[in-house]
């Protein structure tokens, strides 16, 4: 986890705004660290989940854009010890949290690999074994990708 400790080194040249009581990274830093140390693998069983939720949310691919964007700024909680789960703004329906979107994520060595993706008003939760089972997928795709 040297990603989050290079994130913690940043963390102390944080600028704080005082518009809705939230803590931004300076845009500066911020982007020199996203371009010297993160990398984001995207998965082909990820793009199809993307594509089945665009039939019913058109601008989905605009909201996953904006998160890759502001991938360390976003709120997450972490389910396991390795995968995090991050909220993400549904613009199609700009109705409250509960229809947000939720993205869970792996995340090591500053290497992001997202699993699942879901609305929260199409799912409301998703099991342990479903995250496993992606898991196991993503895994095997990424294998497969490096032969």
């Amino acid at each position: 986890m040297r990603c989050f400790g290079r994130l913690y080194r940043i963390k102390r040249r944080w600028k704080y705004k005082k518009t809705n009581r939230n803590r931004y990274l300076n845009e500066k830093t911020y982007s020199e660290f996203k371009n010297n140390f993160m990398k984001i693998i995207e998965t082909d069983y990820f793009n199809e989940q993307v594509l089945t939720l665009k039939k019913r949310f058109k601008l989905i691919e605009k909201d996953i854009y904006q998160f890759k964007n502001n991938l360390v700024k976003e709120p997450f909680s972490n389910l396991w010890l390795w995968i995090y789960k991050y909220r993400i703004w549904n613009s199609s329906i700009p109705v409250w949290k509960r229809s947000w979107f939720r993205i869970i994520i792996f995340i090591q060595d500053c290497i992001y690999i997202p699993l699942l993706i879901y609305s929260k008003n199409i799912k409301s939760n998703v099991d342990k074994e479903e995250i496993k089972e992606a898991f196991v997928k993503v895994n095997l795709e990424l294998n497969k990708n490096n032969n």
